[in-house]
C-alpha cells in the first residue's frame, strides 16, 4: 500500500497530497518555471501530480525537474509526461547495469576471424581435406 493510500486517512485527507510527498517540489517547480501558464491553477497539486511520482525516488523525481525546467518547452508536462519524464532519466546505476550487460556479451562474442594469409590458406586445405574424405 503506497503512502497515499493508507486506510486510517480520513477521505478529506486523501484527496489532498500530503505536505511532505514529492509532488509539492514538482508542483512548485512546475509554477516557479511556467508562471503564467499556471497562474490559475490551486496552491496544492492534485492527487494525479502525486502517483505521477509515487514510487520513484527523490533522485530521479530531482533529475526530472531538472530535466523538465531545461527543456524549453512552452507549457508545462501534464503528470502522466512528467512521470514518463522521470523513468526514462539514466541513473548510474542503469549505465552501470548497461555496461555490465556490454562487458557479458564482449566475452560471450566470437574471436575475430584471423587475417593472416597463410592462416586462412590452412584453414581452406582443412576444409577441402574434409569434404573430400
Amino acid at each position: 500500500m503506497s503512502e497515499l493510500e493508507h486506510s486510517d486517512r480520513s477521505d478529506a485527507e486523501r484527496a489532498r497530497v500530503p505536505h511532505d510527498h514529492l509532488a509539492w517540489e514538482v508542483w512548485d517547480a512546475i509554477r516557479s518555471a511556467w508562471p503564467g501558464q499556471t497562474i490559475n491553477w490551486p496552491d496544492e497539486p492534485q492527487m494525479a501530480w502525486a502517483y505521477a511520482v509515487d514510487g520513484i525516488s527523490a533522485e530521479i523525481v530531482g533529475e526530472g525537474i531538472r530535466t523538465m525546467v531545461r527543456s524549453g518547452d512552452t507549457f508545462p508536462p501534464s503528470a502522466p509526461e512528467f512521470r514518463r519524464l522521470c523513468l526514462q532519466i539514466d541513473t548510474w546505476e542503469h549505465e552501470r547495469i548497461q555496461h555490465a550487460d556490454r562487458l557479458a556479451q564482449e566475452r560471450l562474442a566470437l574471436p575475430p576471424p584471423p587475417r593472416d594469409p597463410q592462416v586462412i590458406a590452412s584453414g581452406i586445405a582443412s576444409l577441402r581435406e574434409a569434404l573430400v574424405s
